[in-house]
């Protein structure tokens, strides 16, 4: 298997895991955490401080305090407070949450509106308890059709809408619970976008465990070549890999994944989390992986996204100008599977391309993510063909 062009090489970290840094001892606490076994306690040279910071930025500070709460010598008192109220208040937000999301689903099996369930939503009833799995928001996916029709759904339901775009609502609802309906699996402008196939039919192509295998490796790889991905998605990886890794359809898996040129990917992902969560003692030319994920944490940097998709597409040593100019133009300009997913007209009136891509922009630069879009554009120009000065070779 290959190496991976990841924006990192080199790193100190090629065996597996051992308490020997923050961020080892970080996951040395979470995979004791998630095992219900009793961590070893810290050693001389580590700060819990730090470790802490560490899990609040890749959001597994709850995780982290099962370990920690099973240690003779704890943290100092009010840190150790903190880190509980961490763990109380995923508690109290997965409760919220399942509450909303029934409510949620009942609306919409009552109106007939059929609709998938995306990331955490489904993905956190694989761990051990619920709350383990923290999630921002509820993601749902809904009939493009039929987006118009959840509005007055959530109104009804107490949410404030925003709508985002045209293929997307978002609403918020006290205590601190967000929900998004999508219209497809990634945005337009996402590498991924139109990979996978849009069925809310029973006799749909892929069953239920591979639809979300295959949309987690995807998810996560845009997260990562975006800027970062973060400790949490590798864990989902994990309990992923452990109940549907040996069911799921490989064929049409493996597929679309070399469609995307995603197979070392999901190969390096799965490895990397069996090192990190299981017993596997094969460490498989992950070691820069990891090194990226636990610097770029949970959200990632917007500048390292437009790096690595330059960087994708560079076949030489440096990025070029043309590169550049080549990448703009491909965001300004799609190709079919963008734009028959967007404007389904051209599929049978291939002469309006012209006055599409010309409404396209339009709405990139003058609709409600404009500020986004521009800043992106002009950070296609200013990426300069260097690693992070903040990360050590």
């Amino acid at each position: 298997m290959k190496r991976l062009n990841f924006p990192l090489t080199g790193s100190n970290l090629e065996r597996r895991i051992s308490v020997d840094g923050e961020y080892g001892y970080l996951l040395h606490l979470i995979r004791c955490g998630i095992h219900g076994q009793t961590p070893k306690d810290i050693p001389d040279g580590l700060s819990f401080r730090k470790i802490y910071d560490d899990a609040m930025e890749h959001d597994v500070a709850n995780l982290a305090f099962y370990g920690i709460e099973k240690l003779e010598h704890k943290p100092e008192k009010e840190l150790y407070h903190s880190w509980r109220s961490r763990r109380d208040l995923a508690l109290v937000r997965d409760i919220n949450q399942i509450f909303a999301r029934e409510e949620i689903r009942a609306e919409l099996t009552t109106k007939g509106i059929p609709y998938k369930e995306l990331q955490g939503t489904v993905i956190k009833k694989l761990y051990p308890s619920t709350e383990y799995r923290t999630m921002s928001d509820l993601d749902f996916i809904v009939e493009r059709s039929r987006l118009a029709d959840c509005v007055p759904i959530l109104e009804q339901l107490g949410y404030r809408i925003k709508k985002i775009g045209e293929y997307e609502i978002n609403g918020f609802r006290a205590p601190d619970i967000f929900v998004e309906i999508h219209t497809d699996y990634f945005s337009e402008g996402s590498d991924y976008y139109g990979l996978m196939d849009l069925s809310f039919s029973e006799t749909a192509a892929m069953d239920g465990e591979s639809e979300l295998y295959l949309y987690t490796v995807l998810h996560t790889a845009k997260h990562y070549f975006s800027g970062g991905c973060g400790i949490r998605r590798v864990l989902d990886m994990y309990y992923l890999d452990q109940r549907y890794g040996d069911k799921v359809d490989r064929k049409t898996i493996d597929a679309v994944l070399a469609k995307a040129d995603l197979t070392d990917f999901e190969c390096q992902l799965v490895s990397l989390a069996r090192a990190w969560f299981g017993t596997d003692e094969q460490r498989q030319n992950i070691s820069s992986m990891e090194q990226y994920i636990f610097h770029a944490g949970l959200h990632g940097k917007r500048e390292t996204g437009i790096y690595n998709r330059l960087r994708k597409r560079e076949k030489g040593e440096r990025i070029t100008l043309s590169t550049k100019v080549k990448y703009t133009m491909s965001r300004l300009f799609p190709g079919d599977v963008v734009m028959v997913r967007a404007f389904p007209v051209l599929k049978k009136y291939r002469i309006l391309y012209p006055f599409c891509w010309i409404y396209r922009i339009f709405r990139m630069l003058c609709g409600k993510n404009r500020a986004s879009s521009v800043l992106d554009l002009k950070m296609i120009f200013r990426v300069e063909d260097h690693r992070d000065p903040s990360l050590k070779e």
